[in-house]
């Protein structure tokens, strides 16, 4: 069975400080992924050392877990339109928006902001 989902945490002096979830494209916690591509699902940092450059690690280190995978050519995620720093987070570290795959979260009119980063990219 492919890998579905695949969950990474970062710690500093023994702590756990963030974490990424990335799932495979058909499985039961994808909702955007192509075939080609997994899709990060969750990053969170914990509040008291956002900014100090865990996000970008944690995006990292997913991006190294893509190139290893066969078969796989992006990482593309969804996010909130109206979270500012998420945004940021994911310009700042390669991802490019890919506006016409945004989508609204079903019954709502909350509207979701994709994105998409090439494994190719530095």
């Amino acid at each position: 069975m492919p890998n579905t989902q695949t969950c990474g945490v970062a710690e500093r002096g023994g702590e756990v400080i963030g974490s990424v979830t990335v799932a495979s494209a058909g499985g039961p916690f994808a909702d955007i992924a192509y075939e080609d591509e997994l899709e990060m699902r969750t990053l969170v940092v914990d509040p008291a050392v956002q900014r100090s450059g865990a996000g970008k690690t944690l995006v990292k280190a997913l991006m190294d877990h893509a190139r290893s995978r066969t078969g796989i050519n992006a990482v593309a995620l969804t996010t909130g339109a109206t979270w500012e720093s998420a945004n940021a987070l994911y310009r700042a570290t390669g991802f490019e928006r890919v506006p016409e795959r945004d989508w609204f979260v079903p019954g709502t009119d909350i509207k979701l902001f994709v994105y998409r980063r090439e494994l190719g990219q530095p």
